[in-house]
């Protein structure tokens, strides 16, 4: 038994030294091929910033692009709003007109003209703002 425990001892000694040896053997290698590693993490980078480089290419055409559109359609937008605006202004004067006739209507009968007048106005000016309007959503 004692041969054995003596034995057992010596065992982990030799293997305790052994460790420690490798592991400086293995640290010392390592450090002798340290310029090899930063190499190889270049080797791997490099292909990674291509991929990189070109994503951040695309991505500047795509905003370029989406600004151009949106150049393009606010333009149009405000061509139609001013558009727009200049039949509303052209049924207010139109409308004002109406308005200006009524203290010259002396009977009820050209009063009733006046009031059928303005309400074929709004209701074509209605009709051709609902057509405007579907026709700017539609495109």
């Amino acid at each position: 038994e004692t041969r054995a425990k003596d034995r057992a001892v010596s065992i982990n000694d030799v293997t305790e030294a052994r460790v420690r040896g490798f592991t400086e053997e293995l640290e010392e290698r390592l450090r002798t091929h340290w310029p090899r590693k930063g190499r190889s993490e270049v080797a791997a980078r490099q292909p990674r910033e291509g991929e990189l480089i070109a994503h951040r290419q695309r991505k500047q055409r795509h905003v370029r692009s989406v600004s151009e559109r949106d150049a393009k359609q606010a333009l149009a937008f405000r061509t139609e709003v001013d558009a727009f605006e200049a039949r509303v202004a052209a049924f207010e004067a139109t409308l004002n007109d109406v308005i200006a006739t009524l203290p010259a209507q002396a009977s009820l009968a050209g009063l009733q003209g006046a009031e059928s007048k303005s309400k074929k106005l709004a209701a074509a000016f209605e009709a051709a703002s609902i057509a405007h309007i579907r026709t700017i959503r539609d495109t």
